[in-house]
């Protein structure tokens, strides 16, 4: 029996009120060599009996009896992938009918590429669809893109470009230790950086994945959950994206015409990230010692701090408000 053209990887812990959508979509997709492999970590709720609820022949099922972890998950899925693709979606996200027949053409249309990966669109809790697409890298168009080029629009994005869910990857492309533990919630981005430093990377300019972005979706669970209900992305969030960026800046990536400039690119960033967070926290409070912290977090990790004009100005314009702010930035207010 030869072996299917994409493993679907859906790593999951507790979650059975929320899986049926994901495991509905992948049945759903207009593409049909694949299989589906759901990752029970340790669940707790009813996950196993729903996914044996479903009985189409594609449905794999695997168990792990103690829980080992998100990352330690996922790898259990690439490790248990026999398929030339594999896709890593995560439990509460949904795929478009067509995403899988998109992405397997652009990846075999070149055998250069390491993955290929989609815009997506925020899914709300009661299943209803915002019409805003989210695009990190502004690209416009489909393309594949080299290897390097990814890579700098990945460090110069504040946060990552490609969501997990939206990206299917060539399996001979990803390194056999996967996820790094080390990286969080930020793990993906930093597998992606990997796979870019030696292969060039499709992209589709069209919305192919909803995203569902509550608290307690997983990096909602590991990040935290804002005043508006949203994913919190705090100093805390910013330091694990650094770590991770110059992890690779100083390891597969050290090697890059342009490495130099990256690694002073994600401090220049990171500055301003602190400066903004601090400027923030006074201004939603007058919480000095928070911001005094804060600030403290930034100096003992990049001493640069002090005397980054950039950094000071974007924080004295987060204090002002929005017009000081526009005013910066060369907007007409």
């Amino acid at each position: 029996m030869s072996l299917p053209c994409v493993t679907v990887c859906i790593p999951t812990r507790n979650r059975a009120a929320l899986l049926t959508s994901a495991i509905s979509s992948v049945l759903s997709q207009s593409f049909g060599d694949y299989i589906l492999l759901v990752a029970d970590n340790a669940s707790e709720d009813g996950t196993e009996a729903l996914v044996r609820s479903f009985t189409d022949p594609r449905l794999r099922y695997l168990r792990h009896d103690a829980d080992i972890g998100p990352a330690a998950n996922f790898n259990a899925c690439l490790r248990a992938a026999e398929s030339e693709h594999v896709l890593m979606l995560c439990d509460d996200d949904v795929l478009h009918p067509g995403f899988l027949e998109a992405a397997v053409r652009v990846l075999r249309s070149n055998d250069r590429i390491g993955f290929v990966y989609t815009t997506w669109q925020r899914r709300r809790d009661d299943g209803t669809i915002e019409d805003r697409v989210i695009n990190p890298a502004g690209l416009t168009s489909t393309r594949i893109l080299p290897g390097s080029e990814f890579i700098e629009l990945a460090i110069l994005n504040q946060g990552g470009i490609a969501h997990t869910s939206s990206v299917l990857m060539r399996a001979a492309a990803v390194h056999a230790d996967g996820f790094d533990p080390r990286d969080g919630f930020a793990m993906d981005v930093g597998l992606l950086l990997r796979v870019a430093a030696h292969w060039d990377i499709g992209f589709i300019a069209a919305p192919l994945v909803s995203v569902r972005l509550e608290s307690d979706s997983l990096t909602g669970r590991i990040v935290g959950l804002g005043s508006n209900g949203r994913v919190k992305w705090d100093l805390d969030a910013d330091l694990k994206r650094r770590e991770v960026k110059m992890r690779f800046l100083e390891g597969p990536g050290r090697d890059l015409s342009n490495a130099a400039s990256l690694r002073r690119a994600v401090n220049r960033i990171f500055r301003r990230r602190v400066m903004w967070h601090s400027a923030m926290a006074l201004r939603s409070g007058g919480h000095l010692r928070a911001a005094g912290h804060m600030l403290a977090q930034g100096l003992a990790v990049d001493a640069g701090l002090v005397w980054d004009p950039y950094a000071w100005r974007t924080g004295l314009a987060a204090l002002a408000g929005p017009t000081l702010t526009n005013l910066v930035r060369g907007h007409r207010t």
